[in-house]
């Protein structure tokens, strides 16, 4: 089926157009224990499952027809003719011993790829030869793909709620389902379907096909506006500059009842100890380089609503921009300083996004692109910073528990650190994606991070 693109699917492609070393992609990774037979994971027996599972989901089967986007000629989705599950899940091996430094270097590697946009804009690679007989699933997923729902079917086709991974179709729409939940906070935003498709919905369903262009052009022309004359840049810091090509990746963890433990005594929400955490590791950073930094600005997601018309399907999420007190030593002053300017965050207490989204004249779709083009504005902030919530149960591929996942953020131009962290089971996981030349001493904020969270657990005890 022929479906248009909309107004935010054609704004991811144009960013992405505008900058070659922007890739618009959400990226993931997720570390599985070793196969009971002690055997590497069947690449072919995961490409079948992901075959079967992908039967009657059109989405996922569709290409771009044609690659760019410009004024005169906008891509529809079409049908992919030569759909393959072959080229699109995909299998490496790491070189032995296969330790946590190599898959990093790998995952850094990949990332900064982009994905082909003569094929449908996922893919996923099973990699093996980690040590320990430990194996991960690293994907990409384009933000102009589709919705929520969409993406909710790659994790199902490759993730089980149960060792088994025989599935019916029952138990498949049920996991659907539950993944596919909007949160309240956790995405950046929600990637819309095509224009017109029923299972999309939502605003988009409703706009006549001629309006989408000037959508568009009208979100560049008011963005553009908005942060020349209304929105203060960002004080430069050695986290901006010029960015190049490649990545540099690296994760950690800690318990997520030591986090809940600092929100429970301290107030706030796991998120603001991803924010403190992030400010405290940044402390160390700038320390190490010598730099005296006040503040810097992060960009994190929140969801918010208007209170006569959601801005999709009861919800919308848009990145709100919150200062993290860096040259302040105190933890519990940190953590309380931005405990509190989040919460006045996520109730709307910015001027400029209050009557952007109240503004009677725009129509939803214009306000949920020009959020779109703020999150990926050179200047306007320093870093981006993201929570994300997933399953609170146990999850498995082919048969094999998930040890741990491993968020990974898009950078921009200018824009050469993206701190995400995500809840599993009874774990915190961080994903610190940076500009591979840019923070050459990423570990160095790996170190601070570890150190804020153990200061705050010291402090809420």
């Amino acid at each position: 089926m022929r479906s248009h693109l909309s107004p935010l699917d054609q704004v991811f492609l144009e960013i992405e157009q505008a900058d070659d070393k922007v890739q618009m992609q959400l990226a993931w990774a997720a570390v599985f224990e070793p196969t009971e037979s002690g055997e590497q994971p069947s690449l072919e027996k995961l490409r079948e499952q992901v075959r079967r599972r992908l039967v009657g989901n059109a989405a996922l089967r569709r290409r771009l027809s044609i690659p760019q986007v410009d004024s005169f000629a906008v891509p529809i989705w079409l049908p992919d003719p030569d759909f393959d599950v072959g080229e699109q899940v995909c299998q490496a091996t790491l070189p032995a011993p296969g330790n946590e430094a190599q898959l990093m270097d790998w995952i850094g590697g990949y990332i900064a790829q982009r994905l082909d946009r003569s094929r449908p804009l996922w893919e996923v690679t099973l990699v093996d030869g980690l040590e320990d007989g430990a194996w991960a699933l690293v994907g990409k997923f384009h933000q102009c793909m589709g919705d929520g729902i969409s993406a909710a079917y790659l994790v199902a086709s490759l993730i089980d709620i149960e060792p088994e991974t025989e599935i019916d179709m029952a138990a498949l729409a049920q996991l659907t389902d539950a993944l596919g939940r909007e949160s309240e906070r956790g995405v950046l935003w929600r990637v819309r379907g095509a224009v017109g498709e029923e299972v999309s919905g939502g605003i988009d369903a409703d706009l006549r096909l001629p309006n989408v262009a000037s959508i568009v052009s009208r979100s560049r022309e008011r963005t553009e506006k908005l942060a020349r004359e209304e929105l203060p840049a960002a004080a430069p810091t050695s986290l901006n500059g010029p960015t190049g090509m490649r990545r540099r990746v690296l994760s950690l963890e800690t318990p997520l009842a030591a986090a809940k433990a600092v929100k429970r005594e301290l107030g706030g929400r796991v998120d603001d100890v991803v924010l403190a955490a992030t400010a405290g590791g940044l402390r160390r950073l700038f320390e190490h380089r010598g730099e005296e930094v006040e503040t810097v600005r992060a960009a994190m997601p929140v969801s918010m609503r208007r209170a006569k018309e959601s801005l999709v399907l009861g919800n919308g999420a848009a990145p709100f921009f919150i200062e993290l007190p860096i040259s302040d030593p105190d933890p519990l002053r940190r953590y309380r300083r931005i405990a509190k300017t989040a919460q006045a965050r996520r109730q709307g207490a910015n001027p400029m996004m209050a009557e952007l989204i109240e503004s009677t004249n725009l129509n939803p779709a214009l306000v949920q692109c020009i959020f779109a083009r703020l999150a990926f504005t050179p200047g306007l902030f320093n870093l981006t910073v993201a929570s994300i919530p997933t399953a609170p149960i146990p999850l498995y591929a082919l048969g094999c528990q998930m040890r741990r996942g491993i968020p990974l953020g898009s950078l921009f131009s200018g824009h050469n650190l993206g701190v995400a962290a995500v809840t599993y089971g009874d774990k915190l996981s961080f994903g610190l994606a940076a500009d591979h030349d840019a923070l050459p001493d990423l570990a160095v904020l790996q170190l601070g991070i570890e150190e804020a969270l153990s200061e705050l657990g010291m402090v809420a005890a």
